[in-house]
């Protein structure tokens, strides 16, 4: 790494503000520290807190301010790499010519004394590997994650890049950062890929040939101190240990990182028998975190996800921030920890990571990415599920409320005020803002604030996304809140007289694909806001631009009980989209499942057959379901023996 570490410059505060001379004072101690050698540095690193304390107590006596408040920056100052994220431990990372010469990965210390792994040269091009353990003692000990990503990686080096992805759409989805299908409007497309390098197959090959990887197992430090299986990063085991030092890192190396690679076959615990796939590794709370942290980098990629599939997939930014970051369904506090207080960790990390991408959207004036992030704080924060947002005390919402008294649990309802100046959501009072106060307030979901912003401001609730044309409606649907829906549905109802020729508000879609709030609700997985969109009314056969109605939507993405819903709400079992595809089609499909459930779709397949639809339906290519689902043993079983 060579000296590219990172130190937290004190800060001498007087009245509210920094002083000139503790940011010189600040400035000699990060020269100082520069100047180290590597090794040195990782001393002063490891030992930060104390030399800080006595560095910052000696300036005290020195300047003659003992009565400063002298307290850390949570700026970071590094030496050559411009991060928001703190380095504890260094990123020790795997050339790919050594990783594609592995029969099994091994641990950090056997690595290293071998001479295997080595700390990230400064202009690497590193590729951040996420996985879930697949046993207690050892991450992968079948060697399935290793040979998937071999596979990968071989397959890219020998010029074979695009056998991997299933379309040329796919691959512009991580070359460009926009897939053409999915774009919303040339704005969101230009905000996209402005935050990301522009590659092609050939300069791919080129860059991961010589590239490293970083993946936990080598890179982080194994031995557990006084035998312990499960420590938490803190609380009374976490200590300051190599390992946990590294952990805390884990922000910083997504950080560094060129690449963000899922890795996540289909196979068994070796130890528990379950299951593991890319649906198992999103439930992962570290995982989440992870993923989320490559979002939160200025210089992130879209991810791109191995599995057991011949194709891989890639994680776009829309769809990311749809199915994962706009619910709480996806947060980080909602995922799954061994040790618990790993949950506090994470959020805490979590928090500062956010707030760092907000300055940095923010000191660049990019006003619609800058509102986009800072909706995500009432799902991005969350700790639980339950209960409707404005009443989750569990949030401590930062910008949108504050504590009464010492009590933190107690919080003040959210002023509008507050929330239109706020600069996290770009000024909503500006005339030009290129969002909305209406929109923003309902991808908040917070119904108070709804009725904040309709009742007492007077803002239009019938108002549309300016560059998509998504309602308010659609998107409290996509932040799962059942109050939001409920309130917008009943006001714009109050409020308009719908002509019999009208399409109703609440199937009102987005203008290029007519996504409505149903379809969203699906898609995210919002079960109670899908059966309370049915019950207000909500017409079960709309259909997209495509059209794939809602009981498609269900089918792709393995929701049996959304399904359920729409079939006894009178939905055709058999309806087709534009190319002839019925819902059993879409079910059946061996695609991999980004945000859905692959059980999921198992269990709609046996829905289906089980209410009577027809396998004799062929698509436009002129096959049936069955034709596709034979090559599936457990999905083709349920054909020969339907539910």
């Amino acid at each position: 790494m060579g000296g590219a570490s990172s130190i937290v410059a004190p800060a001498v505060q007087t009245n509210g503000h920094t002083s000139t001379a503790a940011k010189e004072f600040a400035m000699k101690v990060s020269d100082m520290f520069h100047q180290m050698d590597e090794d040195t540095q990782a001393e002063v690193l490891r030992a930060g807190p104390a030399l800080l304390e006595e560095a910052t107590a000696a300036y005290r006596c020195k300047s003659g301010h003992s009565s400063l408040d002298i307290s850390k920056s949570h700026s970071i100052i590094s030496a050559r790499r411009d991060t928001v994220n703190a380095e504890h431990f260094p990123p020790y990372v795997m050339s790919v010519e050594k990783l594609l010469a592995l029969d099994l990965l091994e641990p950090h210390e056997v690595c290293l004394a071998n001479g295997l792994i080595m700390k990230a040269p400064e202009d690497a091009v590193v590729l951040f590997v996420s996985h879930q353990w697949l046993s207690f003692m050892h991450p992968d000990p079948g060697a399935a994650c290793l040979r998937a990503l071999q596979d990968f990686l071989r397959t890219v080096i020998t010029g074979d890049t695009m056998s991997r992805f299933r379309t040329d759409d796919e691959w512009n989805g991580f070359a460009k950062g926009v897939n053409a299908r999915k774009t919303a409007s040339a704005a969101h497309a230009a905000s996209l890929q402005a935050m990301q390098k522009h590659l092609t197959p050939e300069s791919f090959a080129h860059e991961l040939k010589d590239a490293y990887v970083w993946f936990d197992f080598f890179s982080v430090p194994q031995a557990r101190e006084n035998g312990a299986e499960d420590v938490a990063v803190t609380g009374v085991n976490a200590g300051d240990s190599d390992q946990i030092l590294a952990i805390k890192s884990i922000p910083f190396y997504v950080e560094i990182s060129r690449y963000f690679l899922v890795v996540a076959p289909a196979t068994t615990h070796a130890d528990t028998g379950v299951k593991c796939d890319l649906a198992s590794w999103r439930r992962r709370g570290w995982c989440r975190l992870e993923e989320m942290a490559n979002f939160l980098s200025a210089k992130s990629m879209n991810p791109i996800v191995i599995t057991e599939h011949k194709h891989v997939a890639v994680e776009e930014f829309a769809d990311f921030w749809s199915f994962r970051a706009n619910t709480r369904l996806g947060a980080v506090g909602c995922g799954d920890f061994t040790a618990e207080g790993d949950r506090w960790t994470c959020m805490d990390v979590l928090r500062e990571m956010w707030f760092g991408k907000l300055k940095a959207l923010h000191k660049s004036d990019k006003r619609m990415m800058l509102t986009l992030f800072g909706v995500l704080q009432t799902k991005l924060l969350a700790s639980t599920t339950a209960g409707p947002i404005h009443k989750q005390s569990s949030l401590r919402r930062v910008c949108f409320e504050v504590a009464i008294g010492d009590d933190t649990s107690q919080h003040m309802a959210a002023t509008w005020e507050s929330v239109r100046e706020d600069w996290k959501l770009g000024n909503l009072s500006e005339p030009d803002h290129p969002i909305g106060a209406a929109i923003v307030v309902a991808m908040l979901g917070d119904v108070e604030l709804m009725r904040s912003v309709f009742e007492e401001e007077g803002y239009d609730v019938l108002e549309k996304h300016k560059a998509t044309g998504a309602t308010t409606i659609m998107h409290a649907a996509g932040a799962g809140s059942c109050e939001g829906v409920q309130y917008l549905v009943e006001r714009a109802r109050m409020l308009t007289a719908e002509e019999e020729d009208e399409v109703p508000f609440i199937d009102v879609g987005t203008t290029k694909l007519n996504i409505t709030p149903l379809d969203r609700a699906i898609r995210c997985g919002h079960i109670d806001v899908v059966e309370l969109l049915l019950s207000m009314g909500a017409n079960p056969s709309t259909r997209r631009s495509t059209g794939c109605s809602p009981l498609h939507a269900a089918a792709e993405m393995g929701r049996p009980e959304c399904a359920v819903l729409l079939l006894d709400a009178g939905m055709d079992i058999d309806c087709t989209n534009r190319d002839g595809a019925t819902a059993l089609h879409l079910a059946v499909t061996d695609d991999v499942t980004l945000f859905g459930s692959p059980v999921g779709k198992l269990e709609v397949v046996g829905l289906l057959l089980g209410r009577g639809a027809n396998t004799e339906l062929r698509d436009k290519t002129g096959r049936t379901a069955y034709d596709i689902a034979k090559k599936q043993p457990d999905i083709a079983a349920l054909f020969e023996s339907p539910i």
